[in-house]
């Protein structure tokens, strides 16, 4: 594990010292989802638009790795934007989902 010192002093007499320390390499087994089901949100502005996006999720979810399906659901329920037409997955992994 590597360390530094990193010191900076001002004229005023304002001095600081912080000690860095490397990151703990993350563990090699994947996290466990905190749920049994998993669900996944989607929304489009228009039907045709939701359709198309639905199946263009079902093949990237059956081809993606199943450990990252809890990380894909949780996006899908923070980081996107609600539109006016919607639909919802709620699945056990990828593999149900897709």
């Amino acid at each position: 594990m590597r360390r530094a010192a990193v010191s900076s002093f001002g004229f005023g007499g304002t001095n600081v010292h912080v000690v860095l320390e490397e990151a703990p390499d993350p563990d090699k087994t994947p996290a466990r989802a905190s749920r049994p089901l998993q669900l996944l949100p989607l929304s489009a502005k228009t039907p045709a638009a939701l359709d198309a996006y639905s199946h263009a999720l079902a093949e990237h979810l059956a081809s993606s790795a199943p450990e990252a399906f809890a990380d894909a659901a949780y996006t899908f329920q923070t980081g996107r934007k609600q539109m006016a037409h919607r639909r919802f997955v709620v699945a056990a992994d990828s593999t149900e989902a897709a």
